[in-house]
C-alpha cells in the first residue's frame, strides 16, 4: 500500500512494499545467526520456541473478497496469520477451522466467524485459546501469550471496526456465574501470629519457612547475586512472611493451586531431590515429590489460620473475584490511528510487548543494573535507576518513520507518574533518538514541566528549541499526556484532557526525520538522560488527536480494571440485576472500588420498579472490612420512572471511591456486597460507640519566632544582580548549577553551612562579571586604575584609593542605617572600613588583619618554604604570585564578593 493513501486506508496497518522488503532482509539476517550460534555445544538444554523470525507468505491468487467486511478480515487479520510461522502452518493446511487458508478468503472468512466474536473481540475463542493460563497457550509466537492474544484482539478489533475512522473499543457486559460467598481463610490481623504459624510447623519435617530458606534462597533472597522478587526466602522471618503475604504466591484456601506448588510440579522450577528420592529418577519425580513436600507446608500452615464465615443474618449479594469480573482495561479508548501500543501485561521478564497489532512489532528491551526497573502491578513498568532503559532496535523502530514521515503528523500518549519535580537535562520519558543527541521527538521531564522536542526541516537535528509547558504542570502523580503534532496546529500538549501549550513556531514537515534511529524509553541510547518514574500506557498514533478524542482516552483511564458484577437477584426477583462497581489494584496492597451502579443485563430491562438501596457496605473474604466502608451513608433509590436505556446503562449510586486493603492478593480475594437495606431487605446495624477525643491540653506556648529571615533563591540571585548591575544573565550558568543549595525557605533557622557556600560561590561569579566588564566597573567604581600593579593602583597607608574601593562597595551594597536602603542593624561605615583596609575614619591604622592586608600579604613573591631547599648554598625561594594588574582586579573581587554574600545582602 501506497504511504500517501487517504487517511482511513492507514487503519489497515500494511507496510508499503519497499518496507515489507527490508523486513525479509533482516529476517533473513536473523535466521543467518541463529543458524550460526546453533553449532555451539554446551550448556543446559531449552525448549525451542516458536519460529519467529521468517515470515513466509503464499502470493494470494484465489477469489476476490466479496464483502466489503470480507476485504475488512483480509488485510487486518488473515494476512497478520496466514504465515507458517503463526496459524497458516495448521489452519491453513486442512486443520480445523481454516480461517488462515490462502485459497479462497471468503472461506477463510466463514471459518474465522467460529472462532472470533466481533462484538466482544477479547472474549473471542481463539483468544482465549492462545492466552491459556500460566503462560502456556495454544502456538503463541512471543514468549508471552498474554502479549499474543493482546495482538490477535487488536487485529480482529482492527477488522469489526472497518474504515471507520472513530472505531474504539467498546465493552461488551456479560454475566458472571453465580457463587455465594464461601468460608475462606485468611492470614491473621496480628503478623506476629502468622509469622509464628509461619516459622513453626505442628507436624511435618520442616515449617513452610525453613524450606523456602532451604531451597530457594539461592535467589528469592534480596542479597543474592541473581536476586530474584519475590523475597519469600530470606532469613529474617518477618520480611520473608510479608514477602509471601505481598506476592500472592500461596492460596490459603487451595494449597495444591499454590504457585510455589504449582512452579515445581507442572514447570519443573529449580525443584531439588528430597531425601529418600533417588537422585537419578526422572526430573518429574524428583519435582513431583518437591512439590508435595511444600504443598504440605502450605497445608500446614494454612491449617493455622482462622476460617472467616459469612453472617447469615446479613443482607448480602453473591459473591466474585477479580477472575469472575470483566475486564476493562483500555476500554472505549479512541485507537483508530495507532501504530505503536503498550499496555505492559508482561509483569516479568525483560520485554514489553507492542500489541498494536502493527507490523513489524516494536517490542521494548529493559535493561539495566538488577533492581534498576521493575513491573508495576495492575500495568505498567518503573524506571528506578539512572541505568535503567527500555529500547527498541533501530530496525523495528523505522515501523515509526514509515507511518508517520510521509503523513506529517503524530501524537504521543502517555500515562505516567514522574517520581520526582527535580529531574531536569530534560530527563527523557520517550523518544525516537539517536546516539549523539539527535532526535525525531522526544517527551522530557524538566523540574515541574513536560519538555517536546519534534524535529522539522525547520529545526535543528535536535528538534530544538524545546516547546515547555508553563505554571508547573508536571507532579509527581498520575497524569495522562498526550503530545500532537502537524504542520498546521503545531505542537500541542495536554495533561489531563486540558490543553496546556500549543507551539506554532518552527512549523516544518517531517523529510528530514532520520530511520536510523532507535524508540527508547526511561533514557536516552547512552543512558545520559536518564528519567525515574513510571509509565502506565504508551502509544504512538500518526495522526494528531483531538481534543474530543484526548479527552476521551483520558475518561477510560488506565491500569488493569474490572468490571465487577455483584448479583443481588435474591432482593429483586430479578435474575440480570446487579450492583457493578468498577475495581482495580492500586498498588500491591489494596483494590480501589470506584462508580457503584444499579445495573439490569437484560436485553429489554423491566420498568416500573422502585427499588431502595442504604446502606452498602464492601466483605472481603467472607467477612465485612473494618476499614474503607465510604458507602455505608449511601441512601438511594432506583425510581419506577427509570427507563429501559437507563437501566441498560447503569444508574450511579455513588460518585466517591474507595480504597480496599488485599488480605490474600488479586487472584484470591473474594468479594461480596452487604446492605442496610436492599429493597425492603433490611439489617440493623449498630454503629460502635466512638472513642471519646482527648481533653484538649491547652495550645504550647509560641515558640520565639526571628524578626528576620534571610532571601530564598531567586531573591539572592536578583539583589546581586540589582546590587553590581550586572545583568543576571551572564551568571544563569552558574545559578543553574547552585540554585538547589540555596536556601528554599526565608526562615533564618533552616539557614546551613552549605548555603552560604552557594552565596558565596554566586558573589564571587557576579564580581568577577562586574571587574572584568570595563563599563560596569566605571560605573559602579568610578576611575580607578584596574590595569595597574597592586602598589600602584591601591597606593600606601589610608589611600585615596582604597576609600574609593570601600566606599563604593559600603554606598551600593549595605547603604547607611535609616537610608531606606539598608537594615537597621546593618554594619556602620567604621566596622565595614576597618574589615576592609584596617584603618579607622581618621586614618589610624586599627586593625592589622583586615581584609586588604591579607590579600596583600598572601602575594610574596619570596616566600620562604619550610623546610628550606638549599642549593649551591643559595636559599630557594618560591613565587606564589605577582602583585601585577591581574592581582589588583583579584583583591577588588574579593573584597567585592565578601560583601556582596554577606548578611547585609541576605537578611531581611
Amino acid at each position: 500500500m501506497n504511504k500517501m493513501q487517504p487517511a482511513n486506508m492507514m487503519q489497515n496497518h500494511k507496510p508499503d512494499k519497499p518496507l515489507a522488503n527490508r523486513m525479509l532482509g533482516w529476517f533473513g539476517l536473523c535466521l543467518l545467526s541463529v543458524m550460526a550460534l546453533s553449532g555451539c555445544g554446551g550448556g543446559a538444554s531449552t525448549t525451542a520456541n516458536p519460529n519467529t523470525q521468517t515470515q513466509v507468505l503464499v502470493t494470494y491468487t484465489g477469489p476476490a473478497a466479496a464483502t466489503d467486511d470480507i476485504r475488512a478480515f483480509q488485510l487486518n487479520f488473515w494476512e497478520n496469520l496466514r504465515s507458517d510461522n503463526r496459524c497458516g502452518s495448521c489452519h491453513g493446511n486442512g486443520q480445523d477451522p481454516q480461517f488462515a487458508r490462502s485459497d479462497d478468503v471468503n472461506l477463510a472468512y466463514t471459518a474465522a466467524l467460529t472462532v472470533v466474536d466481533v462484538n466482544q473481540p477479547d472474549q473471542s475463542a481463539i483468544v482465549s485459546k492462545v492466552r491459556g493460563s500460566g503462560n502456556i497457550g495454544h502456538h503463541c509466537w512471543l514468549a508471552s501469550t498474554d502479549a499474543c492474544a493482546d495482538i490477535i484482539t487488536a487485529y480482529i478489533e482492527a477488522w469489526v471496526g472497518g474504515n471507520n475512522s472513530t472505531s474504539s473499543k467498546v465493552i461488551q457486559l456479560t454475566a458472571p456465574a453465580l457463587r455465594e460467598p464461601g468460608d475462606s481463610k485468611s492470614y491473621p490481623a496480628n503478623d506476629a501470629d502468622g509469622i509464628t504459624s509461619f516459622t513453626t510447623l505442628p507436624s511435618g519435617p520442616m515449617s513452610l519457612h525453613g524450606l523456602l530458606t532451604t531451597n530457594c534462597s539461592g535467589c528469592h533472597v534480596s542479597t543474592s547475586r541473581s536476586a530474584q522478587a519475590p523475597f519469600f526466602a530470606e532469613s529474617d522471618a518477618a520480611k520473608a512472611y510479608e514477602e509471601l503475604k505481598s506476592s500472592q504466591k500461596i492460596d490459603l484456601d487451595d494449597p495444591a493451586n499454590s504457585r510455589v506448588v504449582v512452579r515445581l510440579r507442572n514447570e519443573f522450577h529449580n525443584c531439588w531431590t528430597p531425601a529418600g528420592v533417588d537422585p537419578n529418577a526422572p526430573l518429574d519425580v524428583k519435582c513431583g515429590a518437591a512439590a508435595d513436600l511444600m504443598q504440605a507446608a502450605v497445608e500446614a500452615f494454612a491449617a493455622t489460620l482462622p476460617v472467616d464465615s459469612v453472617d447469615s443474618s446479613l443482607v448480602y449479594s453473591k459473591a466474585l473475584k477479580l477472575s469472575d469480573a470483566i475486564v476493562a482495561s483500555g476500554g472505549n479508548r479512541h485507537e483508530a490511528n495507532v501504530v505503536a501500543l503498550y499496555e505492559f501485561k508482561s509483569g516479568v521478564g525483560n520485554i514489553a510487548y507492542d500489541t498494536s497489532g502493527v507490523e513489524p512489532a516494536m517490542n521494548l528491551t529493559l535493561t539495566g543494573d538488577t533492581g534498576s526497573y521493575d513491573w508495576v502491578r495492575g500495568y505498567g513498568v518503573e524506571f528506578k535507576d539512572p541505568t535503567a532503559k527500555a529500547q527498541a532496535s533501530v530496525v523495528s523502530s523505522t515501523k515509526l518513520y514509515d507511518y508517520i514521515k510521509d503523513v506529517g503528523e503524530y501524537s504521543i500518549e502517555a500515562w505516567v507518574v514522574p517520581s520526582n519535580v527535580t529531574q531536569e537535562g530534560p530527563a527523557q520519558i520517550v523518544s525516537y533518538t539517536g546516539t549523539n543527541g539527535d532526535t525525531n521527538f522526544t517527551l522530557g521531564q524538566s523540574l515541574y514541566e513536560y519538555d517536546v522536542l519534534n524535529r522539522t526541516d525547520a529545526t535543528g537535528a535536535d528538534g530544538g528549541p524545546a516547546t515547555e509547558t508553563q505554571n508547573e504542570t508536571l507532579q509527581a502523580t498520575l497524569q495522562h499526556v498526550v503530545v500532537t503534532v502537524d504542520p498546521v496546529g503545531g505542537r500541542k500538549v495536554y495533561v489531563d484532557g486540558q490543553l496546556k501549550e500549543t507551539d506554532t513556531t518552527n512549523l516544518g514537515n517531517l523529510t528530514n526525520w532520520s530511520s536510523n534511529y532507535a524508540f527508547v524509553l526511561g533514557n536516552n541510547q547512552g543512558r545520559s538522560r536518564p528519567w525515574a518514574g513510571k509509565i502506565r500506557l504508551l502509544a504512538v498514533h500518526n495522526r494528531a488527536l483531538t481534543l474530543e478524542q484526548i479527552q476521551q482516552n483520558f475518561d477510560v483511564g488506565v491500569g488493569q480494571k474490572y468490571l465487577m458484577l455483584f448479583n443481588v437477584s435474591t432482593y429483586t426477583g430479578n435474575n440480570d440485576d446487579y450492583v457493578m462497581f468498577e475495581v482495580s489494584e492500586f498498588d500491591n496492597y489494596s483494590y480501589l472500588f470506584t462508580k457503584p451502579m444499579f445495573i439490569n443485563l437484560a436485553a429489554t430491562p423491566v420498568t416500573g420498579r422502585s427499588i431502595h438501596i442504604q446502606g452498602m457496605r464492601i466483605g472481603v473474604n467472607g467477612k465485612e472490612v473494618s476499614v474503607g466502608q465510604a458507602y455505608r451513608n449511601m441512601d438511594q433509590t432506583i425510581p419506577a420512572t427509570a427507563t429501559s436505556d437507563e437501566l441498560k446503562a447503569g444508574i450511579l449510586l455513588s460518585n466517591i471511591g474507595t480504597v480496599i486493603a488485599s488480605q490474600k492478593g488479586g487472584g484470591n480475594d473474594e468479594f461480596f456486597l452487604t446492605f442496610a437495606d436492599f429493597n425492603g431487605n433490611t439489617h440493623t446495624y449498630t454503629e460502635a460507640t466512638p472513642t471519646p477525643p482527648p481533653v484538649d491540653p491547652g495550645l504550647p506556648t509560641k515558640p520565639q519566632v526571628s524578626d528576620i529571615g534571610v532571601k530564598t533563591f531567586d531573591e539572592i540571585n536578583h539583589s546581586m544582580a540589582k546590587m553590581t548591575g550586572v545583568s543576571p544573565l551572564v551568571t544563569m550558568d552558574e545559578y543553574n548549577v547552585l540554585k538547589q543549595q540555596f536556601p528554599s525557605v526565608e526562615n533564618i533557622n533552616g539557614f546551613l553551612s552549605a548555603h552560604q557556600m552557594a552565596i558565596a560561590q554566586l558573589s564571587i561569579a557576579y564580581c568577577d562579571a562586574l571587574v572584568e566588564d570595563s563599563t560596569l566597573r566605571t560605573s559602579f567604581f568610578g576611575s580607578f586604575p584596574f590595569n595597574s600593579a597592586v602598589d600602584s593602583a591601591f597606593g600606601s597607608g589610608d589611600s585615596a584609593a582604597k576609600n574609593q574601593i570601600v566606599d563604593a562597595l559600603f554606598n551600593k551594597m549595605i547603604g547607611l542605617p535609616g537610608s531606606g536602603t539598608a537594615l537597621s542593624s546593618a554594619p556602620d561605615k567604621l566596622s565595614f572600613k576597618t574589615e576592609m583596609t584596617g584603618y579607622d575614619l581618621s586614618g589610624t591604622k586599627v586593625n592589622t588583619a583586615s581584609l586588604y592586608d591579607r590579600l596583600y600579604n598572601g602575594c610574596q613573591t619570596n616566600i620562604k618554604l619550610d623546610p628550606d631547599p638549599i642549593t649551591n648554598g643559595v636559599a630557594m625561594r618560591s613565587p606564589l604570585c605577582v602583585q601585577d594588574a591581574t592581582r589588583t582586579k583579584a583583591m577588588v573581587k574579593a573584597m567585592c564578593s565578601a560583601t556582596l554574600g554577606s548578611a547585609a545582602m541576605l537578611v531581611q
